[in-house]
């Protein structure tokens, strides 16, 4: 909804169907950004109604000769242009201290979430993750920066508004529908899944132009600079953890235990000098089962006990 639409609604101008688009639009306001625009819109529909006073002072002082008669059509010409002036003023410093503002969203260690933009965009959000965007998209763009974590998109299509997803090792610019960003800047870590569509990465750094991606492929940043090209399956066309599950193929055990503690929320220590042998190459887990079933299929492939106290919920590695 825009404020065009919403000054028409106020001024009696909408068909039915326009108003009843309001009144549906109005109650599906999840988080309250939509009454702050239709009041936004209501104080400047109600400026509009306000400014016309000085053309009626005007038109009582037009006397009967054609000189003054002109004189206050005049007026009256250049106060409706203020008015219009004042109104579309009005509205662009109103759709840019909209736009200015911004919403960030934090799913706790242990959770995830899924959202909707309000151009249609989804956003799903592992755990341990933040990300920020405008309340409401500029005319000319669309963009969202993931401060850190993981998140898995499918962009809205708009020719006209690119959609751009933000990070300080890089920059994605959206061509195609649903891909993943995992960014970690305690790690040093990048990297960008493609599942559908095309997508390009620019690295931050200008050490290198936009990388274009296809469908099947993914991009890593390395800790030396450079940039690396991999595959990914595309199978399921999401990634696990949207479908609540945990992979724990692989062949270091402790990124494994890091990867249980952030999908279960919970505190891993390992009180061994030497990490336990560990290879599967295929293997998932389900996060429903808890942290405790994962821990016991992980067992049965390599030579570890462990310990849980629930009071603190913290795992022991022996």
């Amino acid at each position: 909804m825009d404020l065009y639409g919403l000054i028409r609604y106020f001024n009696g101008d909408s068909t039915a169907k326009e108003s009843a688009e309001v009144e549906r639009w109005l109650e599906n306001d999840t988080d309250g950004s939509r009454l702050a625009l239709y009041k936004d819109a209501r104080k400047i529909f109600e400026a509009t109604l306000m400014q016309p006073a000085p053309v009626a002072a005007n038109q009582r002082r037009i006397a009967s000769n054609w000189r003054r008669i002109a004189s206050g059509a005049i007026g009256i010409a250049a106060a409706f242009a203020l008015v219009f002036i004042s109104v579309r003023a009005g509205r662009e410093g109103m759709q840019r201290e909209i736009q200015s503002l911004s919403e960030n969203v934090r799913v706790p260690a242990g959770r995830t979430l899924e959202l909707t933009l309000e151009d249609g965009t989804r956003v799903w959000l592992n755990s341990d993750s933040e990300i920020s965007y405008p309340k409401i998209f500029g005319n000319k763009s669309r963009r969202l920066e993931l401060i850190h974590g993981e998140v898995l998109l499918e962009v809205s299509k708009d020719e006209q508004r690119p959609f751009t997803v933000k990070t300080p090792t890089a920059d994605i610019k959206v061509y195609g529908t649903r891909f993943s960003v995992l960014y970690d800047p305690e790690k040093g870590i990048f990297e960008t899944s493609l599942f559908r569509g095309s997508i390009g990465v620019t690295p931050a750094d200008g050490s290198h132009g936009e990388y274009r991606l296809k469908s099947g492929q993914s991009l890593s940043a390395c800790s030396d600079g450079t940039w690396t090209l991999g595959s990914i399956d595309t199978e399921t066309g999401a990634a696990d953890w949207i479908d609540g599950l945990v992979n724990i193929a692989g062949s270091d055990f402790r990124i494994l235990m890091e990867r249980l503690e952030k999908a279960f929320g919970t505190t891993i220590i390992i009180q061994r000098k030497d990490l336990p042998e560990y290879d599967i190459s295929r293997g998932r887990v389900r996060v429903v089962d808890g942290i405790d079933h994962a821990l016991d299929v992980i067992e049965l492939a390599a030579d570890f006990k462990y310990k849980h106290d629930y009071n603190t919920d913290t795992i022991i590695i022996k």
